[in-house]
C-alpha cells in the first residue's frame, strides 16, 4: 500500500527503513510501554499498602462539581 509513518520524536520514517530495523524499533517501543505500565502499577500498589491511595473525587464517574452559577466547571 506504500503508506508511511513519520515519528517526529524518534526521527523515524517507515518509508526509508528496512523491515528488520523497523521491527527492532517496534519491539523496543513495546518493551518501554510495558515497563512504564509495570512501574505505574507498582507505584499504585505501594501507595495502597502504605494507606496513601489516590482517589479522584472531583470528577467521579465523569461528573463535575457545579460552580456557584450552576454551570459545570471543568477545573
Amino acid at each position: 500500500m506504500n503508506i508511511g509513518l513519520y515519528a517526529e520524536m524518534e526521527d523515524i520514517d517507515t518509508m526509508k527503513m528496512n523491515d528488520s530495523a523497523l521491527s527492532i524499533f517496534l519491539a523496543m517501543a513495546q518493551e518501554e510501554s510495558s515497563a512504564k505500565s509495570e512501574n505505574i502499577k507498582f507505584g499504585i500498589r505501594a501507595r495502597m499498602r502504605s494507606g496513601k491511595t489516590i482517589f479522584n473525587h472531583s470528577q467521579f464517574f465523569g461528573l463535575h462539581q457545579r460552580s456557584r452559577w450552576g454551570a459545570n466547571s471543568c477545573s
